[in-house]
């Protein structure tokens, strides 16, 4: 149902951590398996977003696909189009789905030029960690993490639900703003304990890339929301 009688609008503004420490690309730090890792490139989709109402209700927004990439601080924030209403929470896709995995060369957030497809038999990747650890055995001291995948034998896509601090009226006219913290911790440190001395890269759909997947869903959480 829409209340207000017109769209109303959620920016969602993210923010990585990792260590306890806003992240800096390019900056030594440790994973929370004691590892030293400095990062110099995160990227990740998000997609078919869901608002549930008060009631539990599914709201479900037209289909949007966006390119979180630290390095450009404008893609981390999200602007949402969506009925007014009374919300509890935000679901939504950390990857491309599956249908698109399969629809040939497209444009804008899923411009091949940007980085994340693999080929037409492979599709996308859903999400992008790089950068060195001395404790990686990888040429270079490298450590490079793709993880991608959408067939379901070896499907790496995460649908989450994050629930907002508090029950809120979205209203047209009256911009809503949610924070999103993503504790990349979890990473590393989740149902899977990714060890970069023993596991430094991960580049092909399959186990390990739907351990890491399961990891990295943990990370996310909406910490503010004002309106």
């Amino acid at each position: 149902m829409d209340e207000g009688g017109g769209k109303a609008s959620l920016d969602i503004i993210i923010t990585h951590y990792l260590a306890g420490e806003e992240l800096i690309l390019d900056s030594a730090s440790f994973t929370p398996l004691g590892e030293p890792i400095t990062i110099t490139n995160l990227k990740y989709y998000l997609s078919n977003f869901q608002l549930i109402n008060a009631g539990g209700k599914t709201v479900t927004l037209p289909v949007e696909y966006f390119l979180v990439n630290e390095k450009n601080n404008a893609s981390k924030t999200i602007s949402l189009k969506l009925p007014g209403g009374n919300y509890r929470a935000i679901r939504m896709l950390i990857g491309v789905d599956s249908a698109r995995n399969v629809s040939g060369v497209q444009e804008a957030a899923l411009d091949p030029a940007l980085g994340m497809f693999w080929s037409w038999n492979t599709g996308y990747i859903f999400a992008k960690l790089e950068g060195k650890s001395p404790v990686s055995t990888a040429p270079l001291q490298g450590v490079t993490y793709h993880i991608g995948g959408f067939r379901a034998a070896e499907s790496a896509l995460q649908t989450i639900e994050l629930p907002f601090p508090r029950t809120t009226i979205l209203k047209p006219g009256e911009p809503a703003i949610a924070g999103i913290v993503v504790n990349l911790d979890r990473w590393f440190d989740g149902s899977y304990k990714l060890y970069i001395a023993r596991e430094p890269f991960c580049m092909n759909p399959g186990e390990l890339a739907q351990h890491i997947s399961v990891n990295y869903s943990k990370m996310f959480a909406i910490t503010s929301l004002s309106n």
